[in-house]
């Protein structure tokens, strides 16, 4: 007799979860809305208002480039300058695997989290090319801390639920977003992360459907190209392939430059204002040289699509966007390399395409640019389903094969060290 009971409050459980993930999701869609507004308000500012009701930035338009990543860089310096050089280093590059780690940890103080969120919006703004996931993902994840009791939630499943939402708004991929929490999950949590994809999922649509309805052009769009660059299954993908394995060497290169380079800036520039500066001043010139060096690359990769670039223009263009990256990330700077490192990829595989001489040029871009970011974020198949709304569905077999390249080049986590008995 104690079945029935036990069934109705089975139910009632499962449903109060979905309900909570519906109005997480819708709360998370709101305060994705206000950052994103913020960043693009500065990002306007700085790029559009200021050059106009300034001429002379105007006609100078290289070197007013390298004076405002370069006063963004100072800003960003004061803005760290919250934290004493050591700590500053403790906390390690700020990119979207920090902001990762740091949702397993204590909700960071007010302060902290104002931080984060200022220096979000201070680096994109001020052009750097990183993206604005790592950032949304540190502020969602330390707003949700205090109200999980209120939910009667785990701080890990408030803080997944929300990553789940906020990524489902920005990128309007709620499966990527399920997934990349629960991809990277280490061995202790990944099967309860996996029992949450349903509730992630409802938070996932219900951030995207709020941030759309405030912020009609917050999200991402998908990226467009002439359907005769879309390969046959044959020796186009066979260079499809290849095109995947320059991606994710690109992808390697960076991930493996990331740690060195800031530890290469700590040490040459110690105050930390003066180390965001020259972190600014690289962009800057980066950008001077090249327009789409600055920003996340989401619209730099339609105009690589559109172009008609030679291979060594892409190539020098995939090079230029990674020392712009590892410049921002290396002195502080905060973002997130998803769409930066998936510029390179795309540039990589177009080079490709031109050098061996295949019309498969889409394709080639879609398989370099999911094998980068797969190798990048150690994530490949989040990385797969991110992409999978970004590109047109003739290159989702030449992009599922990038995600299955990057898994085999991405670096392996460290093997775990026993203990002496």
């Amino acid at each position: 007799m104690s079945a029935v009971p036990d069934r109705w409050s089975s139910t009632r459980t499962v449903a109060r979860v979905y309900v909570i993930a519906a109005v997480l999701g819708a709360a998370v869609g709101v305060v994705s809305a206000l950052f994103l507004w913020a960043a693009k308000s500065l990002e306007h500012l700085m790029w559009q208002r200021v050059p106009t009701a300034i001429p002379w930035l105007g006609e100078h338009d290289r070197l007013a480039t390298v004076l405002t990543c370069t006063a963004g860089g100072v800003l960003v310096g004061l803005v760290n300058r919250g934290t004493s050089p050591l700590l500053h280093e403790a906390e390690g590059v700020h990119d979207l695997d920090a902001a990762l780690a740091a949702t397993a940890g204590p909700p960071p103080r007010p302060a902290g989290l104002l931080r984060l969120a200022a220096l979000g919006i201070v680096s994109l703004g001020f052009g750097a090319a990183l993206g604005p996931e790592a950032p949304l993902i540190a502020v969602v994840a330390g707003l949700v801390g205090p109200l999980q009791g209120a939910l009667r939630l785990a701080r890990d499943e408030a803080v997944q639920l929300s990553i789940s939402a906020a990524l489902g708004g920005l990128f309007g991929a709620p499966l990527g977003a399920v997934a990349l929490p629960v991809e990277g999950a280490g061995a202790g949590v990944a099967s309860s992360r996996f029992a949450r994809v349903g509730p992630s999922a409802v938070a996932a649509i219900t951030g995207l459907w709020v941030l759309l309805a405030i912020l009609p052009d917050g999200s991402l769009h998908h990226f467009s190209v002439d359907v005769r660059v879309v390969p046959e299954l044959g020796s186009g993908l066979g260079w499809c392939a290849v095109a995947a394995l320059v991606g994710a060497l690109g992808g390697r290169l960076m991930h493996q430059s990331l740690v060195p380079a800031q530890r290469g800036a700590a040490r040459l520039v110690r105050p930390l204002v003066p180390r965001a500066a020259l972190g600014g001043l690289a962009l800057g010139l980066c950008g001077a040289a090249s327009p789409l060096a600055l920003f996340s690359g989401h619209h730099g990769i339609q105009e690589l699509l559109d172009g008609d670039r030679g291979a060594g223009a892409l190539v020098g263009l995939a090079a230029l966007k990674m020392v712009a990256v590892i410049a921002c990330l290396a002195t502080g700077w905060f973002g997130g390399e998803i769409f930066p490192i998936a510029f390179v990829g795309s540039a990589l595989g177009l080079a490709v395409a031109i050098i061996v001489g295949t019309d498969a040029t889409a394709a080639a871009a879609a398989a370099g640019m999911v094998a980068a970011a797969a190798v990048l974020m150690r994530r490949p198949v989040a990385a797969l389903l991110v992409f999978v709304f970004f590109l047109p569905p003739g290159t989702l077999v030449a992009a599922a094969l990038g995600a299955a390249i990057g898994a085999a080049v991405m670096p392996r986590p460290p093997a775990p060290t026993t203990a002496p008995d």
